[in-house]
């Protein structure tokens, strides 16, 4: 049986990110997105994520096969949801978690492992006493909105993002950690 394991990214396995993630590139080009497209996310953005601990992996026996953000506080392009109804306001629940840059390698594309490596990531929301997840996708990213349909989470409406001003908007979901995890323990 093959070794599953959930990390925090180090600078070693950058490489391993930038192919990752130019793949996903790739795949949503070819869906027509253009999510990804204009030179974001790049090896500076994962730098950042590195620095700021913020950045995990997935592996399967050694390999990396998955990457996720995890970002923990307040986001301003989360400031403003519309076209939905947020169920759960930070007024309310507290400061949420986000998950961004959700990307899984090519080789390890159909065995359930971005659902993996969100599971654990609300886990870690969980300790640090985050309520709320949430996480925002290209509205033509329908395999992303399918994983997050199946982790349990539900559409609450659209961002707009200012680092892709050609088409800014994106899907928002959101969840209960509590309920997205008491699904799957």
């Amino acid at each position: 049986m093959a070794q599953i394991q959930v990390r925090r990214t180090t600078r070693d396995d950058l490489a391993e990110i930038m192919d990752i993630v130019n793949a996903a590139k790739a795949l949503l080009k070819d869906d027509g997105s253009s999510q990804w497209q204009n030179g974001y996310p790049n090896e500076y953005t994962f730098i950042a994520d590195i620095e700021e601990d913020a950045s995990y992996v997935l592996t399967v026996d050694g390999v990396v096969a998955a990457t996720a953000m995890l970002s923990l506080g307040e986001e301003a392009g989360y400031s403003k949801i519309y076209g939905g109804q947020v169920r759960y306001p930070s007024a309310e629940y507290g400061t949420f978690g986000v998950l961004h840059r959700v990307a899984v390698s090519p080789n390890f594309r159909g065995m359930g492992l971005v659902e993996k490596l969100c599971v654990e990531l609300f886990r870690e929301m969980r300790v640090e006493g985050i309520r709320v997840a949430r996480v925002d996708t290209h509205r033509k990213n329908v395999r992303m909105q399918r994983v997050l349909e199946r982790l349990g989470m539900t559409q609450c409406g659209f961002i707009t993002l200012d680092h892709d001003p050609e088409d800014p908007v994106r899907v928002c979901y959101e969840g209960l950690v509590e309920n997205l995890l008491g699904l799957v323990e």
